[in-house]
């Protein structure tokens, strides 16, 4: 009889009597707030899953909802408590006083527009104690408390019309110029990475390089410097033209240009052309071209300049560069980013791969009989004392260890390797390694080696172990620095 007198009155979901129909909003609250009372994390496989679990066991729900609908709706039903993380409201105690201090920070502020990071940074002392333990709880006590202020993902802005570009914008056009140490200290939340993107959403703002910005308002840009400096530009760039060259160059040509603008380095030059002709031309700094090519690289671009060439010696690829103000951390660095293009076939020369015979079968080879070395040798074999030549297939050019080196770096499933730290380029540096040795750095590799070799017949001095080190293709003036001072026999056990 009861039954039926409920029956009349009530309707019956799984587990939940109602009267009226049940809707989403109060399915899912209620399942947050008995569920998950420590917060449901969307885009979490794991907390969906638990999620419908509850769907199913409280509602008796069978058709059961995607996870990108059950988190838009916990998105805006829930408080934003950490990354990605909501709570219900009916969990959040933050005192009163708490919110007005959040408020009068807020009015306070000489910005319009405020990262929420940045907010706590500067309460954090006054949120100590209470449920604001970070900048998205934060961001969700603002948001629940109905604060009069437009919220955005990262930040909230006190007027609809500026948002985080435009104050970021109005802060460098008030200095004019600036600096990212500057920035960081005013946008307290702020990181390079950040720096960078409103960079590209503020056409006004120039990189002048060193961290340093400038605003297009403080240029002094007149009509005629336009259609003279594209004309040139046009002329001197149908391929990639490096700013370092193009400096000297303005200089002559557009000498009060230059001065006018205080230009007095490439990287400014480069930053004033982007902002002038942004859309005519392509920038990839430190590379201006009339050609569409992206991401204009120092690769691409000597690829570009060696593009006839089978041959060339290093000497004229050093020239190339200082002629075309390529900068390059070292020689070997240099030889080595040419690859696969061309390879190192001597101490002084670099050519095409397919000039002199290498092929896939020829590669597979050379990978072989290095892998057989390393077997024979207890797991690693320098590439300066590589002795099994004769086994290789021919090649227009005769082995050595450069060519080698480079062979084996075409291969897709080349042997581990290090790299013996050497400033000459003229020393085959590279180390085959077993896959025993594959998670050690040159210093925790050698250091193994030398112990392993002590204990079969000791070292009696440091020239003893440089010695053998060289004699074994791991080092080619000098000891390695790790290993000089005495602070070979400590790593041996012994006293030097």
């Amino acid at each position: 009889m009861i039954k039926i007198k409920l029956s009349k009155i009530y309707k019956r979901n799984g587990k939940i009597f109602h009267r009226r129909n049940l809707t989403l909003t109060f399915k899912y609250g209620y399942i947050l707030k008995e569920r998950f009372p420590n917060g449901y994390k969307i885009a979490v496989e794991t907390f969906y899953l638990r999620f419908m679990r509850y769907l199913k066991e409280i509602f008796a729900e069978e058709t059961l909802p995607t996870q990108h609908n059950v988190d838009a709706v916990i998105g805006r039903i829930g408080v934003l408590c950490d990354r990605g993380k909501y709570i219900l409201s009916d969990f959040l105690q933050v005192p009163p006083e708490i919110i007005e201090r959040v408020k009068n920070f807020i009015d306070s502020s000489d910005r319009t527009a405020i990262f929420y990071k940045e907010i706590f940074d500067a309460l954090k002392n006054i949120f100590a104690g209470t449920q604001i333990t970070n900048h998205y709880f934060l961001q969700g006590v603002i948001k629940v408390h109905n604060l009069p202020y437009t919220l955005r993902k990262d930040y909230l802005t006190k007027s609809d019309e500026i948002d985080m570009g435009k104050e970021f914008d109005n802060f460098v056009a008030e200095r004019g110029e600036v600096s990212a140490q500057e920035i960081k200290e005013n946008f307290i939340s702020l990181k390079d990475f950040n720096i960078a993107f409103l960079v590209e959403r503020c056409p006004e703002i120039i990189r002048i390089g060193d961290g340093i910005l400038i605003h297009a308002t403080h240029l002094n840009l007149q009509a005629e410097d336009f259609e003279p400096i594209k004309n040139f530009l046009r002329q001197n760039c149908s391929t990639p033209v490096n700013s370092r060259v193009l400096f000297d160059l303005f200089f002559e040509r557009f000498g009060d240009f230059m001065t006018r603008n205080e230009i007095q380095n490439h990287n400014k030059l480069f930053g004033v052309l982007q902002y002038m002709f942004r859309d005519e031309f392509n920038f990839s700094r430190p590379y201006i071209s009339t050609a569409d090519i992206k991401d204009i690289n120092n690769k691409k671009f000597l690829l570009c300049l060696l593009e006839s060439m089978e041959e060339i010696s290093i000497e004229d690829l050093l020239g190339i560069c200082e002629e075309n103000g390529i900068n390059y951390v070292a020689r070997t660095y240099l030889i080595d980013n040419l690859r696969p293009e061309f390879v190192r076939v001597d101490e002084f020369t670099l050519m095409r791969p397919e000039s002199i015979g290498v092929t896939d079968e020829i590669i597979s080879a050379v990978v072989e009989s290095i892998q057989s070395a390393v077997e024979r040798n207890g797991g690693w074999q320098a590439a300066q004392t590589f002795e099994d030549y004769e086994w290789l297939p021919q090649l227009e050019t005769s082995w050595n260890s450069f060519l080698l080196e480079s062979v084996v770096s075409l291969a897709d499933n080349a042997p581990y390797s290090l790299k013996i730290p050497s400033t000459s380029a003229n020393f085959s540096s590279t180390i085959f390694l077993s896959e025993e040795f594959a998670e050690d750095d040159f210093q925790s590799f050698l250091t193994k080696i030398l112990i392993a070799e002590h204990n079969k017949e000791p070292f009696r001095s440091a020239k003893e172990i440089f010695n053998w080190l060289k004699k074994k293709g791991l080092c080619s003036k000098k000891l390695p620095k790790f290993l000089e001072g005495g602070r070979a026999f400590e790593l041996l056990g012994e006293s030097s």
